[in-house]
């Protein structure tokens, strides 16, 4: 497993046919785990300006939605995350022909590494499903 490697430009939309061999040498059958730190960058003012002119029905009508969809999103995040970090774990591993698949994210670095190990559990579920048939 690799944890926060420097990724080759469009590693997440790339054909996998399309690869160089160094890339899929570094990176074929290998998880990586990616880190994501929470962030509260957004205003009211970048949302109005980033939204204005779409017809489409938005989640913040008001400022007091606005800040109160931006309070449940963070309530969200440290409910999954606690630390602050999600540990987001990817690899390339041909589930998709054009990029590598999500394996899952999680609260702490153990809990990603196991994925690596051990693999995703929606595919050990299936394998699982798959033996009791």
């Amino acid at each position: 497993m690799l944890i926060n490697p420097k990724l080759p430009e469009h590693f997440f939309d790339r054909a996998n046919d399309a690869r160089s061999p160094r890339e899929l040498k570094k990176f074929w059958q290998v998880p990586i785990i990616l880190t994501d730190e929470y962030e509260e960058n957004d205003t009211w003012e970048d949302y109005q300006k980033r939204t204005a002119g779409f017809e489409a029905e938005y989640i913040a009508k008001t400022e007091a939605d606005f800040n109160k969809w931006i309070q449940e999103k963070k309530e969200s995040w440290f409910k999954h995350f606690p630390s602050g970090t999600a540990y987001r774990v990817h690899c390339l591993d041909g589930g998709a022909w054009d990029r590598p698949i999500s394996w899952g994210a999680f609260g702490t670095l153990e809990e990603a590494k196991a994925c690596c190990e051990n693999g995703p559990s929606w595919r050990n579920r299936s394998v699982v499903k798959n033996e009791e048939a």
